[in-house]
Parts: C-alpha cells; sequence; structure tokens
C-alpha cells in the first residue's frame, strides 16, 4: 500500500507511467503538489487527463476527500498551515481540473490528480506470458531500527494476509497495467534478533501441505493453520517469500 503507482487501471490512457521517472531527489514526496505546469512538463496526455477525471467523477470526489483528510492528519507543525489551507480548497471542476488556492489568494489548477505522487520507485515491467515466479521482499524489514519482536509480530501479520494469494501490480512490455495473480509457494524464515539467529526454508508441496528445510533436516509440517501455530510458537518470521504465478490474471 505504500508503493505509489498511480491509478493504472483507469488512467493507463493518460500516461501517468511519466510521473513515475522525473528527477525528483526524494524517494516519495508525499507533500507535493501540482502545478499547473507539470503535465506539459512531464509530457502527459493533458486531455485525455481530463476526460479520465471527468469519466470517473465520483470516484475521484472520494478519493479528494481522504486525500484531504489525510493531508490533514499528517500537517505536524504550523508551517504546514498555508499549505493545509490549500490542500482543503482543492476542489475538481466541471471541465476536469483540479483547482486549489495559494497563501497570495491565487487559483493553480492541474489536470493531475493531487494523490497521484512523484517516485522514483521503479515500476515492475514484466512480459507475463513469460514469467513464472517472482521473490518477494516485505517492505517492513527495511525498517532496521525496529526491534526483532516488532518484526516478528509485523512478518506474522503480512504472511497471514498473503496466504489467499498476492496481486502484484506490473506494466506488461505495451505500457498497459495489470495484476499478476500469485500465491506463496514458499518463504525464507528467521529466528533470532536483527543481529543474528538461523534460517529455514518452508515450501508447499504438491499436496498443499507446508514442508520444513531446516539444514539437513526435512519435516512436514501440515496445513495452513499448523504452519501458522509453528511459527508463531518458534517465533519464526517469514522474511522472503518465492511467489508462483497463477494461469490467470488481469
Amino acid at each position: 500500500e505504500t508503493i505509489i503507482t498511480p491509478n493504472l487501471k483507469r488512467g493507463e490512457a493518460a500516461g501517468y507511467m511519466e510521473c513515475l521517472n522525473d528527477f525528483f531527489q526524494e524517494e516519495v514526496i508525499d507533500d507535493f503538489l501540482w502545478g499547473s505546469e507539470h503535465a506539459e512538463e512531464f509530457k502527459l496526455d493533458r486531455s485525455a487527463l481530463r476526460q479520465d477525471n471527468m469519466n470517473h467523477r465520483d470516484d475521484y470526489q472520494r478519493e479528494l476527500e481522504r486525500y484531504k483528510e489525510h493531508f490533514a492528519n499528517s500537517c505536524e507543525c504550523d508551517s504546514d498551515r498555508a499549505r493545509l489551507m490549500s490542500v482543503k480548497s482543492i476542489k475538481l471542476n466541471e471541465d476536469g481540473y483540479f483547482e486549489r488556492a495559494t497563501a497570495t489568494g491565487a487559483t493553480v489548477r492541474s489536470e493531475i490528480p493531487p494523490w497521484i505522487k512523484p517516485t522514483k520507485k521503479m515500476v515492475l515491467v514484466v512480459d507475463p506470458e513469460k514469467l513464472q515466479s517472482l521473490m518477494l521482499l516485505p517492505r517492513i524489514f527495511s525498517y532496521t531500527n525496529q526491534t526483532g519482536e516488532k518484526l516478528h509480530n509485523e512478518g506474522i501479520m503480512f504472511f497471514e494476509s498473503c496466504l489467499e494469494g498476492v496481486d502484484i501490480p506490473v506494466i506488461d512490455m505495451k505500457g498497459n497495467s495489470l495484476n499478476i495473480n500469485t500465491s506463496v509457494t514458499g518463504f525464507c524464515s528467521h529466528k533470532g534478533d536483527i543481529n543474528s539467529g538461523h534460517y529455514v526454508y518452508i515450501e508447499k508441496s504438491e499436496r498443499g501441505m507446508w514442508v520444513l528445510n531446516n539444514d539437513q533436516t526435512v519435516k512436514e509440517l501440515g496445513n495452513d493453520s499448523n504452519l501458522q501455530k509453528y511459527l508463531f510458537d518458534e517465533k519464526m518470521t517469514p522474511y522472503l517469500y518465492h511467489l508462483k504465478l497463477l494461469k490467470d490474471h488481469k
């Protein structure tokens, strides 16, 4: 949810991919506000952007209110007050522009929805007909200042959310956005603290049972419930996921 990939399913004709390859220094600029010059600067299809905004007016109005609420909750000091007032003034007009007032009273309008953020994160471009599997490292493990217990708890919660499948947003070789449907076929798990410990690999057999590979020891753990109990009892943290593609994707 923290990976910033604009709503390509609804906005792919607008060329949002260009926003993901610009020159901003920060990885994600959370408080960035689009100006009237940016659509042209990033070589976006401005008419397609406005048409997309009008075609999904009701959805975007709701998204705009959620964005305003999120922005208000994230303001931490008085220096954000002018920006907060500018965000609160944003509205989607009849021509498909997002308008906002500046501190000086001027009006700025942009075709780009304000919740779309510039980022230098890599967008996964794949050939879905050739791709067979993916390796996934959850973002929580980039937070190296967390304690082992916190990582364990969050790792378990993330793993449980993946048991029913993982949808990976990608862009195909033609520039179309789609979700690759995958299932967890195995994962590396860690026991210990942030500086030391032991790794095992747990994989799903053809019978649908989870199998523990612990050095030279191979042991069947059983179904999902048995696996979850093992991870909890042994304080094992799922770490690196092996995802297998399902046949159908959308």
